[in-house]
């Protein structure tokens, strides 16, 4: 299913551990920046938002078994870029479940050339690990979902 408005799509992953408090999975581009972001990233060629969402995900962390579970809605992210220029983006964001295969939960970046720092974090800290405050309630909307 296609849907209108978003340019962007991403996703907000979440696992529960054995003491069944939901981590979700954040990123940096370096290990020494404060804040993380979700990954996600622009559509490409006719690919509904889901699909880019998932191809983003495996892209900037190297997942690729995460199971759709809710479609949280659009956030819209204005900014000034890298060039000194306004921006603003909308973007679709997807509530996905992974579940680990491996002992440790390792995880690396799918594409050589997006080289993120990927971190499992609790739940309730993403308003504040979060770079930009438009997506903070994301994480209220997860826990809902997840009850």
């Amino acid at each position: 299913m296609k849907l209108d408005s978003p340019s962007h799509a991403g996703g907000f992953i979440i696992r529960r551990l054995k003491n069944n408090c939901p981590e979700v999975l954040l990123i940096k581009k370096d290990k020494n920046q404060s804040k993380y972001f979700l990954p996600g990233g622009c559509l490409e060629n006719n690919e509904s938002e889901i699909e880019g969402a998932v191809r983003e995900i495996a892209e900037e962390t190297g997942l690729t078994a995460v199971d759709f579970l809710a479609d949280l809605g659009l956030v819209t992210r204005r900014g000034i870029d890298d060039r000194k220029r306004p921006y603003q983006k909308t973007i679709r964001y997807f509530l996905f479940n992974y579940q680990e295969t491996g002992p440790d939960g390792w995880i690396s970046a799918g594409d050589p050339d997006k080289c993120f720092f990927c971190s499992w974090q609790p739940l309730s800290s993403f308003p504040d690990l979060t770079q930009f405050r438009e997506e903070a309630h994301l994480s209220a909307a997860a826990q809902k979902i997840l009850g």
